[in-house]
């Protein structure tokens, strides 16, 4: 057979592999969204999934927001591109096939696996395209079963944008690459159409295509052979894709500059760019490197002057100097910089993102790699180095190279080939080594394998509340509709994203950080009255505490600062001093989450509106997983007692087996009367919390110590009720 029949023969098979392979993960259907399960984790991935649903629910792309940080409806200000794709893809599908009886979610819940298929095919055809070497093809085509890195981008309900950037971050390297080498102007044509669409996808496309300009500026310095190629490439798809977004900003009359949404910043970033590297081609041979230099750094600064604000927070997301960065896991390194965060656990991180190759990584940055010689692929190269140091700088520039790293897989594993072929000429000894590369490769490809085919971390606990929460709490409004929702759901930040599309209630607080002010105004509450206002304010009724996290000082003394600014549902960035002195224990969060709300911390005692109404299993002296809270107007019981003495009421609650007490009592004020607000009804059962049959009710009248009893119905808690005296029944 010729080579090229043999290449197309092993890119068919090796492609019908990772296909498998990338499905690999929805074992059965019970494990799938088709049996209503919870395959899908990823909190961004889960924004876009029910901004998706509601787009096709209610008929129209949504640019607004009030299911993520109710009551506020937060203009989102993403791209466009990306949520209009998955409009009219559904649109498109449905038309085509109008019989399908398929949701449109479990249907449009494979594109991201599509698109990392695609690009595993754009690699191993652009390998042999490059190189015409079956050996190489070989290596590259091993390399790119999917791993960890695939697993970032591409898996079923992988809604976040993540997966398209990755596409076009490649597609936009490889139309470079084949420019260079090829010097036709179709790879223009690409180059153009691809930039157009990313920054009309991701809002932080600048600071991808600033390191293009960077790169182009070190090809250019350093006199490389490649880089006027290289410049008109990227200085006219900048320019293109920039003007082009620019056109589309100025029609929407989105005159702003925000680094977090669409606006104005982000094709005059990219127009800045191109023009640089237009600069520098047209200059080339014009200008010494030190004019080249000055001219760089004082348009670093002019740019820096224009979006002073913009780039700061840019940098403060890069270098972390956020609080809430240090609790993200993806902005955390794989590769840690300081010697205190170094040890056996960093290795194990290594492994698990990248596999036993990366031990290799040296080798593939100092060594001339066999492929470089073939024009246009150091471009390839140099990227995919690029890539992957800043992975270990922070794990989500993975989600960059996506399925992509099983280029440099499969590219070390050649370059290691060659070397140990070099000095061997016996036979026997030839096939020895290509057993021992066989294993190699298969080894890297198990552990690949167990990354892809895991299925979601769903805990059965979270399983068992969110489907709590469906059965037993209100369906509200705004879903599917206009409407405005009736109530919203408060948990911690991180957990917002996955309430609101699982349960599909609205929630206070999200993973975007819309709403953390919320959050904070309440859970930061020092009083129950506090909190309450703040709930009736915010529009909260559930409040859902997990227990599954712990935080350091300065979290809480972040909290503490927020208490004082304006409210508002976006989120800024904060890069200043912190008070970490604060006496955060008696805040209405840990009153919920350490003490039930029922015992005393600082000065909550008992609680009158706030009832446990869900709690996951849980052990003696332990917390559970998950509790869920409900605010209710609670009943009101009057009671008639001597002045000077004290009444007391109770009743035995029963928390998944584990009994506790509600108490609280009150002084009879001179008046002779006292009134006790109460959160929970009598002979209550569901949640794991189960009430006694009455309250008991102990006080003093005419020198008598009275017990007494009382039923509370949910009416009577839920509508705020008036009990009085003559409501109870005397025990004796």
């Amino acid at each position: 057979m010729r080579p090229k029949s043999v290449a197309f023969f092993y890119i068919v098979l090796i492609s019908t592999v990772i296909l498998f392979w990338l499905i690999a993960h929805i074992q059965s259907a019970d494990s799938t969204i088709f049996a209503g399960g919870y395959l899908q984790e990823d909190p961004d991935a889960l924004l876009f999934a029910r901004l998706v649903e509601q787009s096709i629910l209610r008929g129209e792309v949504i640019t607004k927001d009030n299911y993520g940080c109710y009551p506020y409806e937060i203009d989102m200000g993403f791209a466009p591109f990306y949520l209009r794709f998955h409009f009219y893809l559904a649109g498109i599908i449905y038309q085509i096939f109008p019989d399908l009886t398929l949701a449109p979610l479990e249907i449009l819940g494979f594109i991201s696996l599509v698109f990392a298929w695609l690009l595993a095919l754009m690699l191993m055809f652009s390998a042999w395209f490059l190189t015409k070497d079956l050996r190489i093809l070989f290596f590259v085509g091993a390399g790119l079963l999917p791993g960890y890195s695939t697993v970032m981008t591409a898996r079923y309900m992988q809604f976040d944008y993540d997966f398209l950037n990755c596409f076009l971050i490649w597609s936009f390297i490889l139309a470079c690459t084949f420019k260079v080498k090829t010097g036709r102007s179709i790879w223009d044509i690409v180059g153009s159409l691809t930039a157009t669409i990313f920054i009309g996808t991701w809002t932080g496309t600048p600071l991808f295509f600033f390191m293009i300009t960077l790169y182009g500026f070190k090809l250019w310095l350093f006199e490389d052979e490649e880089a006027s190629l290289y410049n008109s490439f990227v200085s006219s798809s900048m320019l293109v894709g920039g003007f082009v977004n620019l056109f589309f900003v100025l029609k929407s009359d989105l005159l702003f500059i925000s680094m977090n949404k669409y606006s104005i910043f982000q094709p005059l970033c990219v127009i800045m760019g191109g023009l640089f590297c237009r600069f520098l081609m047209v200059m080339a041979g014009k200008m010494s490197k030190r004019t080249a230099l000055m001219i760089l750094v004082g348009g670093l600064l002019v740019l820096f002057a224009a979006f002073n604000f913009q780039i700061r927070g840019a940098l403060g997301l890069l270098l972390k100097n956020d609080p809430i960065h240090k609790y993200i896991g993806e902005l955390a390194p794989i590769l840690p910089l300081n010697r205190a965060a170094i040890d056996n656990s960093f290795v194990n991180r290594l492994m698990i993102y990248f596999g036993w190759t990366i031990v290799l990584f040296p080798l593939f940055l100092i060594f001339p790699n066999p492929m470089k010689k073939y024009r246009g692929s150091r471009i390839v190269l140099d990227w995919l180095a690029i890539m992957i140091l800043l992975a270990f700088y922070q794990t989500r520039f993975l989600r960059w190279a996506g399925i992509g790293v099983g280029l440099y897989v499969g590219l070390v594993l050649f370059y290691l080939w060659q070397l140990a072929r070099q000095n061997i000429e016996d036979p026997k000894w030839k096939l020895r080594l290509a057993i021992a590369f066989c294993l190699m490769l298969t080894l890297q490809s198990l552990q690949d394998f167990s990354s892809v085919s895991a299925q979601g971390n769903f805990s059965s606990r979270q399983v068992d509340v969110l489907n709590w929460i469906i059965r037993n709490t209100p369906v509200t409004s705004g879903y599917s509709d206009h409407s405005k929702p009736e109530y919203s759901i408060l948990s911690y930040w991180d957990e917002g994203n996955e309430l609101s599309f699982y349960t599909k209630r609205p929630v206070s607080v999200g993973n975007s950080l819309w709403g953390f002010k919320t959050m904070v105004d309440i859970f930061a509450s020092e009083t129950e009255e506090e909190a309450l206002r703040f709930c009736e304010e915010y529009g909260v009724r559930y409040v859902f505490i997990s227990n599954a996290r712990d935080f350091e000082g300065d979290i809480w003394a972040y909290w503490e600062y927020m208490k004082g600014q304006p409210k508002r549902p976006d989120y800024e960035m904060f890069s200043g001093d912190l008070n970490v002195s604060v006496d955060y224990e008696k805040w209405f969060y840990h009153w919920l989450r350490d003490n039930w709300g029922l015992f005393r911390k600082g000065k909550f005692t008992a609680s009158t509106r706030f009832r446990v109404v869900y709690t996951s299993n849980f052990k003696d002296f332990a917390l559970p997983e998950y509790v869920l809270y409900e605010k209710v107007a609670g009943c009101r019981i009057e009671i008639r007692a001597d002045a000077g003495t004290k009444a007391q009421i109770s009743i035995g609650i029963i928390l998944d087996g584990h009994q506790f007490i509600y108490k609280s009592s009150r002084n009879i004020p001179a008046e002779g009367k006292v009134e006790f607000t109460v959160p929970y009804a009598s002979s209550h059962f569901g949640g794991r919390v189960k009430t006694e049959d009455f309250y008991k009710i102990s006080f003093w009248q005419d020198g008598k110590k009275i017990l007494a009893k009382c039923n509370v119905s949910e009416n009577a808690v839920t509508s705020g009720e008036l009990l009085t005296t003559k409501d109870l029944t005397l025990m004796r």
